[in-house]
């Protein structure tokens, strides 16, 4: 298994992991992680379940704007969604 400094580096990898673009490598070191860390379960399930809620909201309406900063900024994903990866396996939309 490879090491990780910490969760954060593990999770920049979770967007490609959720809609499978990630690679095969990096899926096998988050799913082994996953298995060691509750925390890191626990953020998988909050992005799905998020995700969920908002293509379940955009199918019937967009939600406005205001609503989803704050749902952006509350969730912390603004920043990685901004923030490019260094792994060149991770692709970034």
């Amino acid at each position: 298994m490879v090491e990780h400094e910490s969760c954060q580096e593990l999770l920049q990898g979770l967007s490609a992991y959720i809609d499978d673009e990630a690679s095969e490598t990096i899926c096998r070191e988050i799913e082994q992680h996953l298995e060691e860390c509750d925390n890191c379960r626990i953020m998988l399930d909050t992005m799905r379940k998020t995700i969920s809620l908002y293509q379940f909201a955009d199918s019937a309406d967009h939600l406005p704007s205001e609503i989803e900063a704050r749902l952006l900024e509350t969730l912390h994903i603004e920043d990685m969604l901004s923030k490019p990866s260094d792994d060149p396996s991770i692709e970034t939309s």
